[in-house]
């Protein structure tokens, strides 16, 4: 910021111009440009964490930074977060659906207004695979057990049976865990558990096996 002082002229006709003194309290400043828009703007993509990280390099003279996002490149662009004074920002779930593209743009702001917004950068994440992912047999029936994923609202779960050449879906379910009764004795049974949501499916897990005998 650059700081002015002023001084006054006055006179009458007939008399000489009289100069004040530079003023003592009263200091001006020219108010600064708009900022340049942020550069290095970048996302993070396929964490497994449910964050989009995202982050930028100091536009010059910005006072802070409005995020806008969108859901397709073209689309509108609604603001996210402003008063940024960070280079980062961290877009997590549930503010954003774990697996689905979203699209960002950048602007910085001063007391003289705000720059145009950067170009669009795609953002992303990914459903995890189940971690924990135990099978045990008791009873005439197979219980799979495994931890949550975040942004996953159900699983899926397949089986293949010893002597079948594929997996097959043998149900969903919301919950961590799943109990298969549809068994064959004398075989061993393999499973594998994946995430799911409306826009995305993670990969699945090892399969894990049990042998069923009663």
């Amino acid at each position: 910021m650059t700081k002015y002082y002023y001084k006054v002229t006055s006179w009458s006709e007939g008399s000489d111009p009289v100069e004040s003194y530079y003023s003592l309290y009263d200091d001006g400043y020219a108010m600064p440009q708009i900022p340049d828009s942020p550069s290095g703007f970048t996302s993070s993509k396929n964490r497994t964490d449910g964050k989009i990280i995202l982050s930028w390099s100091t536009a010059a003279r910005a006072d802070f930074y409005r995020l806008y996002r969108s859901e397709s490149k073209n689309g509108i662009y609604n603001l996210l977060a402003s008063g940024i004074s960070n280079l980062t920002y961290s877009d997590d779930f549930p503010s954003i659906v774990v697996g689905k593209d979203y699209y960002y743009k950048i602007s910085a702001v001063n007391v003289s207004g705000e720059s145009n917004m950067t170009d669009y950068i795609l953002g992303n994440t990914k459903l995890a695979v189940p971690g924990n992912f135990t099978v045990s047999y008791s009873n005439k029936q197979v219980l799979l057990r495994w931890s949550p994923v975040i942004g996953a609202t159900s699983y899926r779960v397949q089986r293949r049976k010893f002597f079948e050449t594929s997996y097959k879906d043998i149900g969903t379910t919301d919950q961590c865990n799943f109990i298969d009764t549809g068994l064959s004795w004398g075989q061993h049974h393999y499973y594998k558990v994946q995430a799911i949501n409306s826009s995305a499916s993670g990969d699945f897990t090892e399969s894990q096996s049990v042998h069923v005998i009663w």
